[in-house]
């Protein structure tokens, strides 16, 4: 359920300031965090990489 209101949200952001796409934004930012993350002490928990994954589907499903 939560996921569905973060892509609604992004959705929003995204009317209300056109020429800066927030999902576009975002999905870069994860994207490009990603990688840090995995590499850092955290990379080896699960979960840390399965929250990093999930937020990049939503943000990815936020700019269709």
């Amino acid at each position: 359920m939560s996921g569905i209101l973060l892509t609604q949200l992004i959705r929003v952001v995204n009317k209300i300031s056109p020429r800066q796409n927030a999902a576009q934004v975002l999905l870069d930012a994860l994207k490009e965090a990603q990688p840090k993350i995995e590499s850092g002490p955290g990379g080896h928990d699960p979960q840390i990489n399965e929250a990093i994954a999930n937020a990049i589907k939503l943000a990815t499903r936020a700019t269709q």
